[in-house]
């Protein structure tokens, strides 16, 4: 057998077909239901799989298509936030979300589309989460004293989560931090928050940083002389 010198993966979501685009806003609007709309997440989810399998990578994910996108996943997910779900009126927008009082410790739900993408697949698998720092940038703060302490209390909400994705069979996590290039002044107690996240779990991690991507403009511009 040839030595593997590069394993390869998607690092980003996967490409969201426009047949799903629309089911996604037509869910919004209240035009399916959500036993609709997750039948046609199945169905893109392996539709991804196969489409990474073909064309070679040795690590595969579900794509991320379940997802509106990478706030709105975890913030209706999160214990104690409240969204309001009249708030935007696209899919890919993000939800008006608020934080009032001490976030309870909750599962997340993860551990479900996780099993579904090893169902589907034999190859390795890859979980991507959004970090604790940016999601405080998007979830306002109406209890927590700062950012950081809202940081970390997210981040052992989320260490549960992991812990559960690593006994499922969860061998390599991503967290994806994009907010570190807009606010690179928080990076001391973004790594704290980060570690908090990552304490105990027993998976390969790697952390993605980059400059967003959202309607194909970056959201910030600069280095990564910063990390």
């Amino acid at each position: 057998m040839a030595a593997q010198y590069l394993s390869t993966a998607v690092v980003g979501s996967y490409s969201m077909p426009a047949w799903l685009e629309r089911a996604k806003n037509d869910f919004l609007r209240r035009r399916i239901t959500a036993h609709d709309l997750d039948e046609m997440h199945d169905a893109a989810v392996k539709a991804a799989i196969k489409d990474q399998e073909v064309a070679g990578l040795d690590v595969v994910s579900d794509g991320e298509l379940r997802r509106d996108n990478m706030i709105d996943y975890f913030a209706t997910r999160l214990p104690g936030v409240e969204i309001d779900r009249g708030s935007k009126a696209s899919y890919y927008d993000f939800y008006e979300s608020v934080v009032r009082n001490r976030m309870p410790m909750a599962p997340l739900g993860l551990v479900e589309h996780f099993r579904f993408l090893r169902r589907f697949t034999e190859r390795r698998t890859k979980v991507s989460v959004t970090g604790p720092h940016s999601l405080v940038k998007r979830i306002r703060n109406q209890f927590y004293p700062t950012e950081e302490v809202f940081a970390v209390e997210i981040a052992r909400i989320m260490n549960l989560e992991l812990r559960e994705l690593v006994r499922a069979g969860a061998e390599q996590i991503q967290i994806d931090e994009p907010y570190y290039s807009g606010f690179p002044e928080d990076l001391p107690w973004g790594v704290r928050a980060i570690n908090t996240l990552v304490d105990g779990v027993d998976a390969r991690l790697s952390l993605h940083v980059c400059y967003g991507n959202r309607y194909g403009k970056p959201s910030w511009e600069g280095s990564y002389r910063y990390l």
